[in-house]
């Protein structure tokens, strides 16, 4: 059962409420002002609804004041993104063939040592690019293809995520079907880290991404459509937005209705992808970027290659930040995005030169954009 964070808090603060035990929204106020602050949560997600597609799409609210340290918070609260894209290399489409879950002992443990390699990529990577190449000092974001971290790996993606104080999104591998025993579903997960608490552990939310569109190889494999909510990430500073993230599954991203929908809420599009057909990709990338007007992501297996990350600058050298090809490899790049670039229509089209850097020219924005914020 998809439940917001929101609703959770709301439930576990009118249990607490009133009385000072309540760390919710909801200390010290009156009937009237949770009425006030249930019609505000009503009308976000009118606004929010995906109408083209038929799509509940909900918003997280992630305060920014409670991940990294003093630096990356103020880059954060400047719409400054560093995000690293892997990919892996194992599992194969091969080794779905005799084990769609990858729960059998070999599996799994190929699986685990993977994850660890990867993990000791990202941190040689991170520490190359803060020390050699002196580009970013924080990680904010991570993601993972599809089909890539087992369920029972989460404590571990836990870890990473507390260990950089960073959101991490990933696909999961076919997990098994609650309500229909013997069919499994497809389905990425959010893991965003809450405050830590002085002396207590620290806390995560996860969100489960469903994907409303097996492929035929998944169908084949007892795979079922499951895509209860589409998830809207918002980082907050205060009241104040100053980014918002979704995520798709693969082939759910080329459903134009759902980027229809998803074009005035989005600042970046991140897409989880165990795909084959990697030139398609690739201009479906170059499209979103300008027809959704926002930072495209695309985190694809490394069997296929091909992960890339896009945003509608002018130039051409500016507009390709992330172009990975190849088949076979593990690769794990780390990209600054400036989610802020492209929040509103109208931009001055090129920044001053000599002793301020160089700001990058954007596109015109496509036709009916507006601007989301």
């Amino acid at each position: 059962l998809q439940i917001s964070p929101f609703l959770s808090n709301l439930l576990s603060g009118l249990l607490a409420w009133p009385g000072g035990l309540c760390e919710s929204q909801l200390r010290d106020m009156t009937i009237g002002k949770v009425k006030k602050l249930l019609k505000r949560r009503l009308k976000d997600l009118e606004l929010c609804y995906g109408h083209a597609s038929n799509s509940l799409i909900l918003p997280v609210d992630v305060d920014l004041t409670a991940l990294g340290d003093d630096g990356q918070r103020q880059d954060a609260g400047r719409g400054k993104l560093n995000v690293v894209v892997v990919q892996n290399c194992y599992p194969k489409v091969k080794d779905f063939l005799s084990d769609m879950s990858q729960s059998e002992d070999v599996s799994l443990s190929k699986l685990r040592l993977h994850f660890a390699d990867i993990c000791q990529l990202i941190e040689v990577s991170f520490k190359t690019h803060m020390d050699v190449l002196c580009s970013v000092d924080s990680v904010n974001m991570i993601v993972f293809p599809e089909v890539s971290i087992h369920i029972s790996q989460l404590d571990d993606v836990k870890k990473l995520a507390d260990k950089y104080n960073c959101i991490v999104f990933c696909g999961l591998v076919f997990c098994s079907c609650p309500w229909e025993p013997g069919r499994y579903i497809n389905t990425g997960v959010w893991v965003i880290p809450q405050k830590k608490a002085e002396g207590r552990t620290r806390e995560f939310t996860l969100l489960y991404q469903g994907k409303l569109h097996p492929i035929p190889m998944e169908e084949k494999g007892g795979v079922i459509p499951w895509r209860p909510v589409q998830w809207l990430v918002r980082g907050k500073v205060g009241r104040k937005t100053i980014w918002r993230l979704t995520a798709s599954m693969c082939y759910d991203s080329t459903d134009v209705k759902l980027a229809a929908d998803l074009r005035d809420l989005v600042d970046c599009y991140i897409i989880s992808a165990f795909n084959r057909d990697v030139n398609v990709f690739d201009a479906m990338a170059e499209a979103m970027r300008y027809h959704l007007y926002n930072h495209t992501v695309i985190a694809n297996s490394g069997e296929f290659g091909g992960s890339t990350i896009q945003a509608p600058y002018e130039n051409t050298y500016d507009r390709l930040l992330l172009h990975a090809h190849g088949a076979d490899q593990a690769l794990v790049a780390i990209k600054t995005l400036m989610l802020s670039d492209f929040v509103r229509a109208h931009h001055k089209a090129a920044g001053t030169r000599g002793r301020k850097k160089r700001r990058k020219a954007r596109k015109t924005s496509p036709a009916g954009f507006v601007g989301r914020v």
